[in-house]
């Protein structure tokens, strides 16, 4: 959870110094609120290096 957190932290604070120098800040923030709505399925890196990748996010219903 706390790496998932950190996570979210580094995105905003990437997409926010982005969105100052570009052309198309709708673009980035859109971007930026896909990646955190996806973190919980991204995997871990500590998982990846010990050979045992986290476990993918259950599919939603639609």
């Amino acid at each position: 959870m706390q790496a998932s957190l950190v996570h979210m932290i580094v995105a905003c604070d990437a997409g926010s110094r982005q969105v100052r120098t570009s052309g198309t800040p709708r673009a980035l923030l859109d971007a930026v609120l896909v990646r955190l709505c996806l973190v919980e399925s991204f995997a871990s890196a500590a998982g990846l290096l010990s050979g045992q990748p986290g476990k993918k996010a259950p599919a939603r219903a639609r």
